[in-house]
């Protein structure tokens, strides 16, 4: 199977990354990560933090510290041994090359497309999983699958599959009645 994945805030905890730097930058030993923040960091970070925090995208220390989502990595690894893994993540064209060193480390055998925004509708395959609503939406008629990743404010609204762990996603696809039932062969 073909299975195609977002990076930021699937793969990897992207606001998890933010708050630790932020709490380096700052000297902000106090400041307590709240998982529960908006997409634009709402809830997260002070608003006069935000525009580094938008800026930190594209800096080699953001991809250097990024804090992989828990059983992320492990999980993908052992799903590559039976399905073609993808990532199809927005980017901005400064931080491709982080990412593709990231990839290459820690994911070696996945593929990367990067798109310039969240329509990802250049994709195909059997499973997506995405974190965003809109870019769910954009694949919907080219997976088998659509997945929401994660219980985020953001996405709350989503009303399909959701999926909340890398285990519960590496359940989903291991369930004999799936694999049988889509088996190409």
């Amino acid at each position: 199977m073909k299975i195609v994945l977002d990076f930021d805030s699937t793969i990897v905890n992207t606001s998890k990354t933010i708050h630790n730097i932020y709490k380096e930058e700052r000297g902000d030993n106090s400041s307590n990560f709240n998982p529960k923040h908006d997409w634009d960091f709402k809830g997260l970070l002070p608003s006069d933090y935000v525009p580094r925090a938008l800026e930190l995208f594209t800096e080699k220390k953001f991809t250097d510290n990024l804090v992989p989502m828990e059983n992320a990595i492990e999980v993908l690894t052992r799903l590559s041994e039976k399905h073609e893994i993808w990532i199809c993540t927005k980017h901005h064209p400064l931080r491709v090359q982080y990412t593709e060193k990231w990839v290459r480390k820690n994911l070696p055998f996945a593929k990367v497309v990067y798109v310039t925004s969240f329509d990802k509708s250049i994709v195909c395959g059997d499973i997506y999983l995405d974190d965003r609503m809109d870019a769910l939406d954009s694949v919907i008629d080219n997976f088998w699958y659509v997945l929401c990743y994660g219980d985020y404010n953001w996405n709350k609204e989503w009303e399909y599959m959701r999926i909340t762990s890398w285990l519960q996603f590496e359940k989903f696809v291991n369930e004999e009645r799936f694999i049988t039932s889509f088996d190409r062969k």
